[in-house]
């Protein structure tokens, strides 16, 4: 059928003869609406009294893993939840996930083994709520996996967020969705490096595109700190770029703000180019701000960008609680 329209009144007339209607359709038909990624989405981002937990999942203590209330949309059926559920798996690493189940006709909250969620149509439909490793009886790593449904007019749908729960880490997003015309990268973050003399006052995020470690990649920044001291720096042919910068070992209370344009990411005959914007508040340095160039010298479309911490050691670590988000434009 090439053409159809929904919802008539009767049974004879045009697309009312589609009547009477199954709640299959009504959920396609809410998932094309509401849906950007079914397979991923989503948690209902709403201000309604009792429901503005957004089903952020937590862990209150011990073995404990909480999910506060919210709305959620599972491959078109609405789940409502009003109160904290918890659960207390096992040590292990484990993926939250709201549950659509075609036998007991419910969406409910589950804890599964890590891996491949279930989706099969017709039988179980799982989306991802969180990621959850526990050791020795309590919780080490915790992140939210949760995927927003997306906000007619807003032209931004939100990707893919990741928080450090403990310090370390290494950020790699694989398999960027092709569909969007730019990228839009937020970090609030700190890092946890620290050097052998004790001196390290920022770190920056060193960035690889599609795993690329060659000599691809050229940079120019542009920055000023509260003592009105400007600096300038351009570098060529390095094997990274390195967007922002954020307080390390002699600023434990400050955090750094960067946030990351991508133009043209998908397109596949010019290089690519990254603007970028940091702000660092400090509690032992000078506050600084700035802005970032950054070319990486490639047609290929970007598919994948990695991020580890720059200086110190060990050179991979971001503090605990910060965060990470990708955003598609479209």
């Amino acid at each position: 059928m090439a053409e159809t329209s929904f919802y008539w009144g009767g049974t004879s007339v045009g697309d009312a003869s589609l009547a009477p209607y199954t709640d299959d359709q009504f959920s396609d038909n809410w998932s094309v609406l509401f849906q950007y990624d079914r397979t991923a989405e989503g948690v209902v981002l709403t201000n309604r009294t009792g429901y503005t937990g957004l089903l952020a999942v937590s862990a209150p203590g011990a073995n404990t893993v909480r999910v506060s209330n919210g709305f959620g949309l599972v491959d078109g059926k609405l789940y409502q939840n009003d109160a904290n559920v918890d659960f207390t798996p096992a040590d292990g690493s484990w993926t939250v996930v709201l549950r659509k189940d075609w036998a007991a006709q419910t969406v409910r909250l589950a804890v599964r083994a890590s891996g491949g969620l279930t989706q099969t149509d017709g039988a179980t439909w799982e989306i991802p709520l969180a990621d959850v490793t526990l050791a020795g009886g309590a919780v080490t790593v915790l992140t939210d996996r949760r995927a927003f449904l997306r906000n007619p007019g807003s032209g931004q749908i939100l990707i893919r967020r990741d928080i450090i729960g403990s310090a370390g880490g290494t950020i790699d997003w694989t398999s960027i969705p092709q569909v969007f015309k730019d990228l839009l990268i937020v970090i609030h973050g700190q890092s946890n490096a620290v050097d052998p003399v004790g001196t390290l006052a920022y770190d920056g995020v060193e960035t690889t595109i599609n795993g690329d470690a060659g000599a691809n990649y050229d940079s120019l920044e542009n920055s000023l700190d509260q003592t009105e001291t400007p600096y300038y720096k351009f570098l060529s042919g390095q094997n990274y770029l390195v967007f922002g910068a954020f307080p390390a070992e002699l600023n434990v209370n400050g955090w750094g703000d960067t946030v990351i344009r991508v133009n043209n990411y998908a397109d596949a005959n010019n290089d690519k180019n990254f603007q970028v914007e940091f702000f660092v508040r400090n509690d032992g340095s000078p506050t600084v701000m700035g802005k970032y160039l950054g070319m990486w010298n490639s047609v290929d479309p970007i598919n994948r960008i990695t991020m580890i911490g720059e200086y110190g050691v060990p050179d991979v670590n971001f503090k605990a609680g910060s965060t990470f988000s990708l955003f598609g434009i479209m």
